[in-house]
């Protein structure tokens, strides 16, 4: 996502049961950091390999604030389903365009 200083910023994607939907508003601050608030709904869809019985799949939805420093990408959020090993990882990367 490009976004402006505090706007928002919106992504929407479902297909065949999976759900990606971010929203995040950045601000800079005076020392030169951005200072975002991000919000992450995730469904999965479920693979072949996956329990036939299981109906439902762990989700993340998170809302963050944090403090990110221009250009460098940083982990904000790791998390992993305990049934089938599924990891996601969210990392963001902030950069000032001029």
């Amino acid at each position: 996502m490009m976004i402006a200083e505090r706007r928002n910023g919106r992504v929407r994607s479902q297909n065949g049961g999976f759900i990606l939907n971010v929203d995040a508003r950045p601000e800079v601050v005076k020392d030169g950091r951005i200072v975002l608030n991000l919000t992450l709904e995730y469904q999965p869809r479920a693979s072949a390999d996956d329990e036939p019985q299981r109906t439902s799949f762990s989700n993340v939805n998170e809302s963050l604030g944090m403090l990110l420093v221009d250009g460098k990408p940083t982990i904000v959020s790791q998390s992993a389903d305990p049934i089938s090993d599924r990891k996601v990882t969210v990392e963001v990367t902030a950069t000032l365009v001029k």
